[in-house]
């Protein structure tokens, strides 16, 4: 868990099959500079006769810095601010908000400068599924990641709603009602008791959540999260912390795979920082642009 280079950070990114984690990695690389995104893979070998998997990596660099979105409205350039409180907000800015909520208006991200760059490895791990040995699935990703010498230094788990739940016509629901799946207690207790001191930097993340209406006072999102702050405690017997609640940004409509950007930096920020304990980092999702950032701006 040592790093010899602190601007150099290793992520392990796990979750069940079909949990969101390429979405996640895919919204990482709009934080990338422009043109310095590579890919590869490496192949984590099967056990009792299953086929090889690939686990994914996904390098860039980042400075951390807010993004803002440039958005094209009627032939004009507005800067919004994705951080922005919408109290703060002018008309117009409010307005170029709900557009770009809503997917009207062409935009890009900007990219400003900054006099500290990190390097990201994200190591996408091959989902996790009932039917299989999650043990040895889970010494079978730590095999690859030591023959490739890959020295982990944080751990990202992707939470995703129980499928039944996340139909739920109160999207609060789907969040408060959805324990961590089996196959992942399965694997956190196993991945805990053979090597502890990973769990020591590890953040866990909602994905696929509807967060439609959504607000921080809203009684069963806290009955939700702390429900997960007991499980995870539980299985890690580490001590906890919520890392963030932002549920500033809605979608006018239900958006149920699309990752804010706030999250993103939440996620990457948490993984520079010096902690000693689990975080859970609960964020609101918004609509994501589909273009890389520009060039950086002054």
């Amino acid at each position: 868990m040592s790093n010899d280079d602190p601007d150099k950070i290793n992520i392990l990114l796990i979750g069940d099959a079909q949990s969101g984690k390429t979405s996640l990695v895919k919204t990482m690389e709009l934080y990338a500079e422009p043109g310095l995104v590579t890919h590869e893979e490496f192949i984590v070998q099967g056990s009792s006769g299953a086929a090889d998997e690939i686990m994914k990596k996904t390098s860039f660099r980042t400075d951390l810095h807010t993004l803002r979105i440039r958005a094209l409205i009627s032939g004009h350039h507005h800067i919004v601010d994705t951080e922005k409180d919408a109290t703060e907000l002018s008309l117009d800015e409010f307005n170029c908000r709900l557009d770009l909520e809503q997917g009207n208006v062409e935009t890009s991200l900007i990219h400003p400068k900054s006099s500290r760059q990190y390097t990201f490895n994200v190591f996408e791990a091959p989902g996790f599924r009932a039917t299989e040995n999650l043990q040895r699935k889970v010494l079978a990703i730590y095999k690859t990641a030591v023959e490739s010498q890959i020295d982990v230094h944080h751990v990202l788990v992707a939470l995703a709603p129980d499928p039944v739940t996340s139909l739920a016509p109160n999207p609060v629901a789907s969040l408060a009602f959805s324990p961590i799946t089996s196959t992942m207690r399965t694997f956190i207790s196993g991945f805990n008791n053979l090597f502890p001191n990973i769990f020591q930097h590890m953040t866990f993340v909602h994905t696929k959540v509807n967060y439609h209406h959504l607000h921080i006072s809203n009684t069963l999102f806290h009955i939700s999260i702390k429900d997960k702050e007991e499980q995870i405690l539980r299985l890690t017997k580490k001590s906890l912390s919520i890392l963030m609640i932002d549920a500033s940004q809605h979608a006018e409509q239900p958006i149920q795979e699309a990752i804010s950007h706030n999250m993103v930096r939440a996620i990457l920020q948490d993984t520079t920082s010096n902690r000693s304990d689990c975080s859970v980092l609960t964020v609101a999702y918004s609509r994501v642009p589909t273009t890389h950032p520009s060039s950086p701006t002054s």
